[in-house]
């Protein structure tokens, strides 16, 4: 336990540190190497988390449990993910994993023993071990994070459970005794004298300055344009149709282009008498090698009259764009993003 209490939160964990014993070397490194892709998606989902406000879950689904070659990369995790004040669930579905079949037995049976004399194969305690491990690293990060694990059972129960203990919660605080931002991993204990309940809670923090959650209209907008920005085809959610017009200039070129955007799908919320709309929309021009050479962004904040939705939604919403660029552009990519609907349409023209 101390050397968790010394983890700080600039520490780094190598999960191939640790050794497991008895097992073979093949099945280490798929076990390594699945273990560090398990790792690597759950320590992106806790930094996608980590600025957003509100509840927030990780449901971690597995069919054979999760294993960490390292000791205490659980502990490491969930200190991760308590910082970030995100709760890790964890379900396996795979059932007990009963080793060799009937079918191998032959290869662990002498030539001298007759057919009639074989006995199903029992696990390596090796295997039973490592089986276990795995469950108890997936009950160890939900306890730490304050969740609910479940093992060896259907996952409908168990999401269940997960529904019912998270419809109820209490904020509790309190002013430690040492109060220095040290950046070191503080353990919580919370105990209740109530007979016979449970009580699920994050079970520390690091003492560093609590980051202000960012804007999360600004985060999910910043992300959901970026995917967009490096898919290679045209999203069709919002259609857009676009227009480029390039003019060669003395400094290169300048470049209109005049939109259409599908309202059919728009979220427009009425307020006032009017239909009221905010999309973000972003123009790119490329070069031949589609290396962007001059983006714009843009607001498109819609206040319609009744005869002007009728009518946006009958011929789409007309936007005009012109920027100007170092070099004629061979390519104009235009991407829009309704945050309330939590849609997104791009559309992609080549120019001659």
């Amino acid at each position: 336990m101390a050397g968790r209490e010394r983890q700080t939160l600039g520490d780094t964990f190598d999960l191939m540190a640790g050794e497991v014993v008895g097992l073979p070397f093949d099945a280490f490194v798929s076990a390594s190497v699945q273990a560090m892709h398990d790792m690597g998606n759950l320590y992106t989902g806790i930094e996608y988390l980590r600025y957003l406000e509100g509840e927030k879950h990780i449901l971690f689904v597995t069919e054979q449990g999760f294993y960490t070659p390292r000791l205490e990369a659980d502990a490491s995790l969930a200190a991760r993910a308590n910082h970030a004040r995100v709760v890790i669930d964890t379900i396996q579905t795979g059932g007990i994993d009963g080793g060799l079949s009937p079918l191998d037995a032959g290869s662990l049976v002498p030539a001298t023993v007759a057919p009639r004399q074989m006995s199903p194969p029992v696990p390596a305690a090796s295997d039973a071990n490592m089986d276990m491990g795995r469950m108890q690293v997936l009950a160890s990060m939900s306890d730490l994070t304050g969740g609910l694990s479940a093992t060896r059972q259907y996952a409908q129960p168990a999401v269940d459970r997960i529904d019912t203990a998270t419809r109820f919660g209490c904020l509790l605080g309190y002013q430690p005794q040492v109060t220095t931002i040290d950046r070191r991993y503080r353990r919580i204990t919370v105990k209740v004298n109530r007979p016979g309940v449970t009580v699920l809670f994050r079970h520390g923090y690091y003492a560093d300055d609590a980051p202000l959650p960012i804007d999360r209209r600004t985060f999910l907008t910043s992300r959901r344009i970026s995917a967009a920005g490096q898919y290679g085809s045209a999203i069709p959610d919002i259609r857009v149709t676009l227009t480029p017009t390039v003019k060669k200039t003395q400094n290169g070129a300048e470049v209109n282009v005049a939109l259409s955007i599908d309202a059919s799908r728009i979220a427009f919320a009425a307020v006032e008498g009017r239909h009221v709309a905010d999309l973000d929309l972003v123009v790119y021009v490329a070069d031949g090698k589609e290396r962007i050479i001059r983006e714009s962004r843009h607001k498109v904040d819609l206040k319609l009259k009744d005869e002007n939705d009728q009518r946006y939604l009958r011929d789409g919403i007309p936007f005009d764009v012109t920027m100007r660029a170092a070099q004629p552009p061979k390519y104009v990519k235009v991407i829009v993003y309704d945050y309330a609907a939590d849609l997104l349409g791009s559309s992609i023209v080549k120019l001659k």
